[in-house]
């Protein structure tokens, strides 16, 4: 229960620390939105998905966790790569889009990290 309680102290003080810095100084406002916004993505897209990206590849047995988010980050690079290129690209979806995804990667492959040092 007391690591509960830690974690949500930690989750006030962050929370709190965002308030003074916008406080502060307003012009960091933009950039607290969109990381709220790509917050709010990766949990519905992290849930939706069951947790995936912390599990190992069904088609992959045996390969880490954290070199599978390796490789859907250089998807994602690649994707990028092709659309500042001007690649035809048959699904929907924007170079915006590809570069949430590819953040959401990020913090996927720093938690990974995170647990596999903890």
């Amino acid at each position: 229960m007391s690591e509960v309680k830690g974690e949500y102290r930690r989750e006030e003080e962050l929370f709190q620390g965002i308030r003074d810095l916008l406080e502060s100084d307003r012009r960091q406002t933009p950039i607290v939105v969109m990381c709220l916004d790509l917050c709010a993505k990766l949990v519905r897209k992290n849930r939706d998905y069951g947790d995936s990206a912390f599990k190992e590849p069904l088609l992959l047995p045996g390969m880490p966790s954290h070199a599978a988010i390796l490789v859907r980050m250089s998807d994602k690079i690649e994707r990028l790569r092709n659309l500042f290129l001007g690649g035809k690209m048959l699904v929907d979806e924007s170079c915006e889009d590809t570069v949430h995804d590819l953040a959401g990667y990020c913090i996927l492959l720093a938690l990974q990290m995170q647990r596999e040092r903890d």
